[in-house]
């Protein structure tokens, strides 16, 4: 659950991943991208929204633990699965059916951070990184410390909604038949 655009406090599920920070702002200009570059739309949106978004303070809480505020997230992603648009592999660890959600939370990521880790995220390796963190949970509730600047979250590649949000899995949810 989260906050909507219009200001009112929604539900909604995603299958694979939901983010908050630089991420959900890619999202917002992939989607407003000419589609005819495939993929590559999703690169360009990635260097573009590095280059103009800034970090933001948080608070995460972790299951039912306390309160924790993270300082200059560049990007939380909250994971059932392994791979962001154009391929990009932000949770090598997430597996679907696991019962968990799988976070990437990358930290105080500067422009030269990206740049050198760019690659290492179409590969999984960014994860060694000493400003990313990796951790699972059932549930996490996220908080953007300031109320001054909206901080978008993005879910499954749309930007309906702001923070704050909780995101929690939900097991067995989908029943698929092959």
């Amino acid at each position: 659950d989260f906050e909507s655009n219009e200001g009112k406090h929604v539900y909604r599920h995603f299958i694979n991943i939901s983010s908050t920070g630089s991420s959900a702002k890619i999202a917002t200009i992939a989607n407003n991208s000419p589609k005819f570059l495939g993929s590559l739309s999703f690169l360009q949106a990635s260097v573009q929204g590095i280059l103009t978004d800034s970090t933001r303070d948080i608070k995460i809480k972790i299951d039912d633990g306390e309160w924790r505020e993270v300082p200059k997230v560049s990007s939380l992603a909250v994971c059932n699965g392994q791979f962001f648009g154009g391929g990009m592999k932000v949770c090598p660890s997430a597996v679907l059916n696991d019962g968990k959600l799988h976070c990437t939370m990358w930290k105080d990521f500067t422009i030269p951070d990206w740049i050198m880790n760019l690659n290492s995220v179409y590969t999984g390796d960014h994860v060694k990184f000493h400003k990313t963190e990796s951790f699972e949970c059932k549930k996490i509730e996220v908080e953007a410390v300031s109320k001054d600047r909206a901080c978008l979250i993005e879910i499954d590649g749309e930007t309906p909604g702001k923070l704050p949000g909780t995101f929690r899995i939900l097991p067995s949810a989908l029943t698929l038949i092959c």
